[in-house]
């Protein structure tokens, strides 16, 4: 019991390296932020996509603390950089209130992860920076899922109602 708390500990706290707690934690909370930032209808919109790649990324990564013996919590903000990224494309045409400051926000969230990036990709072995990616990617994808997912769900609901 004591070996799943441990790895438990030093998964969460990158074994207690300072640096990396406040780099990744702090990646984590700017990521999310310009998702809070969205009013009425986006809100409740864009509010399945996020919870659904958090969830999703936060279970992977402790999987992967047990399985490959690895610290941190860098595919979470990785996969919503992935999020932030088709969330950007869909709403960069919207002169909606509230929606210019959004964009500027995620702007900033992944100006914020590409840095992080670039500095663990010169400190890090590559593979580090190919899990990045590989997260980015993945959080695309649940978007794509869950959009999917939702599409259906909605042309049912309208075919069922005549």
């Amino acid at each position: 019991m004591d070996q799943y708390i441990e790895v438990l500990i030093n998964g969460f706290t990158y074994n207690g390296q300072m640096l990396h707690i406040a780099i990744n934690y702090a990646l984590i909370i700017i990521c999310l932020y310009p998702l809070f930032k969205f009013t009425g209808q986006w809100k409740k919109i864009f509010g399945k996509y996020w919870i659904s790649i958090l969830s999703v990324m936060s279970i992977l990564q402790i999987y992967l603390w047990f399985s490959e013996n690895v610290t941190g919590v860098s595919l979470i903000w990785s996969g919503l950089a992935g999020l932030n990224i088709l969330i950007y494309l869909r709403i960069k045409g919207l002169k909606v209130e509230g929606v210019p400051l959004v964009k500027k926000l995620l702007w900033i969230s992944l100006l914020c992860v590409l840095v992080a990036d670039i500095y663990y990709g010169f400190t890090y072995p590559a593979i580090t920076t190919i899990a990045h990616l590989v997260a980015t990617f993945m959080g695309m994808g649940i978007y794509g899922i869950i959009k999917l997912i939702s599409t259906m769900i909605e042309k049912k609901e309208t075919n069922s109602v005549f």
